[in-house]
């Protein structure tokens, strides 16, 4: 599970960033994933009492650097 859940977070931040998750990946870029993956693998039941939220603290801080910019119309 904790492999699944790893790879998915590694996904997610490729999709965020818009630049692929490949090697070698920077050092933010791993502890970003690692902390996604464990805060999804804690709070993995689908109800609780406690306030929860898509992705941790501290996530999108250390990802985006990462992040490529967009401006203007981006044809499809």
């Amino acid at each position: 599970m904790l492999t699944h859940k790893l790879a998915v977070a590694e996904e997610w931040i490729a999709n965020h960033t818009g630049t692929p998750f490949a090697e070698p990946v920077p050092a933010p870029l791993t502890e970003a994933a690692l902390q996604l993956a464990a805060y999804w693998y804690v709070q993995r039941e689908g109800a609780s009492d406690v306030r929860l939220t898509a992705v941790p603290f501290g996530v999108l801080e250390l990802i985006n650097p990462y992040r490529e910019s967009v401006t203007g119309h981006v044809a499809s």
